[in-house]
């Protein structure tokens, strides 16, 4: 499996036409695993912040700022689904997630719309 990796400025290409948009645009439709790095989603957010109006023309809702939780623990197989199926069945929605695991260990960070969604999300999560 090949795993394109992109950073910020890539990402800002696929919401927002610029130089290089159109070749962004066919590695998307090609349909290949992309990914982007905790530090890369948060760069994306705050360039479509700067960039508001095209955001918004674009159908984003662009925040001021995004609530997040930062979530690490022992990696082991379907740790990352566990966490999301809790959060889902407290009928809490995400604005994001980036994962990463670390030698043995895997780090989580969620994005949420409010800091009541990212309060409740932490609490569901602690309940074990």
């Amino acid at each position: 499996m090949i795993l394109y990796y992109l950073d910020a400025s890539a990402w800002i290409k696929r919401y927002c036409a610029e130089e290089g948009t159109t070749n962004v645009a066919r590695l998307f439709d090609a349909g290949p695993a992309i990914a982007c790095s905790a530090l890369g989603l948060v760069e994306v957010l705050s360039t479509l912040a700067r960039k508001g109006n095209a955001a918004a023309t674009l159908g984003f809702n662009v925040m001021n700022s995004v609530q997040s939780l930062r979530i690490e623990g022992k990696n082991r197989p379907g740790v990352a689904a566990e966490l999301t199926e809790k959060l889902a069945a407290a009928g809490i929605s995400l604005r994001g997630l980036s994962a990463a695991v670390i030698g043995s260990r895997f780090i989580v960070y969620i994005g949420f719309d409010a800091s009541q969604d990212a309060t409740k999300a932490a609490k569901v999560l602690q309940q074990g």
